[in-house]
């Protein structure tokens, strides 16, 4: 079993009912960064271009993002998403 079956088994997801398009590795780096300024128990992890956003100690993501398709996943809206982004 590979690193990112593994990851999978651990995280689960609801149903992220919306998707902001994140542009390029600079605009998802400023988004983590942001994310984890939020709150200091805020996790990223992934790999092979699948990463998920949780609190530390959760299992249930808050966000998805998948590289191949620059989309960020999760129950935010658009406005929640870009204030994290520009913070």
């Amino acid at each position: 079993m590979d690193r990112r079956m593994k990851l999978r088994d651990l995280i689960s997801e609801s149903v992220f009912r919306n998707w902001t398009k994140i542009v390029g590795e600079v605009d998802f780096k400023r988004f983590v960064k942001n994310y984890k300024k939020l709150d200091k128990t805020n996790v990223v992890a992934g790999s092979n271009g699948e990463y998920y956003g949780f609190k530390k100690g959760s299992k249930e993501a808050e966000w998805k993002y998948i590289e191949d398709e620059s989309k960020l996943y999760s129950d935010m809206n658009d406005t929640e998403v870009h204030q994290i982004k520009g913070r």
